[in-house]
């Protein structure tokens, strides 16, 4: 009976492989002698492969997690929707519009403005739609503005955005244009001016006050011109005219 329990007792435990790494279980596994410790050689194989896919777990998260912090390529134009590329070229009308007119001396017809509101709503209701349409079915544009917080941000206010530049376009851009491949005549008007302050991109301007059929804005004027100006007076301004607006070409100061 003690000669069992002291052989029970003198048996040898095998190593905790757990606490081996990665490369001492490689070298276990070269160096042990599988048919003299096959139960060894199968706990440290053990040992070894839960080892390696614990590694590439963690491996896998950090690289994910440092992905999700990048912002996603922007999709190219290519790969892109048929519904977000003319999104796209819409919003890319929209941006150029007011640029046309921010040089140009022209006053928009009242009549113009007065029936514009019903384009203004429509063109406001297509951009919006374009928008969120567009981000429904092209899921590359939805990742990409999701993965950072300007996208994110775009998400919700370019619509906004839109509505205000179809105000400009359609008030401004358009009338413009029809204006200038219409017929017009020759024509004067007499208006009310007061100076105003400088602009970047008109430094010396007086501002014009609207009359019955025209809606004025603002005359860009040399420095001398300016000077040569009361502070506030009214103004013969000869131009060409049309149905949709008055395009100044000359102007002098009126002294009745």
């Amino acid at each position: 009976m003690n000669s069992r329990t002291h052989n029970a007792g003198s048996v040898e435990q095998g190593p905790d492989y757990s606490r081996y790494s990665v490369e001492d279980l490689e070298d276990v596994l070269e160096n042990i002698d599988q048919r003299t410790y096959p139960d060894r050689y199968a706990a440290a194989q053990a040992a070894l492969a839960q080892k390696k896919s614990s590694a590439e777990m963690h491996k896998g998260e950090q690289i994910e997690g440092e992905d999700s912090d990048k912002p996603l390529v922007k999709p190219k134009w290519s790969e892109r929707h048929v519904v977000a590329r003319c999104c796209d070229i819409v919003m890319l009308v929209l941006f150029l519009g007011p640029i046309m007119t921010l040089f140009a001396d022209f006053s928009v017809a009242n009549r113009w403005l007065d029936n514009s509101s019903w384009a203004i709503y429509t063109l406001t209701l297509l951009v919006g739609w374009l928008w969120y349409t567009s981000l429904y079915v092209d899921k590359l544009k939805l990742q990409h503005l999701n993965s950072s917080v300007r996208g994110k941000i775009s998400i919700v206010t370019m619509p906004l955005l839109g509505a205000l530049l179809s105000l400009f376009l359609v008030d401004d851009t358009l009338p413009y244009v029809l204006h200038s491949v219409s017929t017009s005549h020759v024509a004067e008007h007499k208006v009310k001016y007061r100076k105003g302050d400088a602009a970047k991109h008109c430094r010396y301007k007086v501002l014009l006050e609207d009359t019955k059929t025209l809606s004025h804005d603002r005359l860009c004027l040399a420095a001398e011109e300016f000077k040569r100006l009361p502070r506030k007076g009214t103004l013969v301004l000869k131009g060409a005219e049309s149905a949709y607006g008055f395009t100044i070409e000359s102007y002098q100061l009126s002294y009745r």
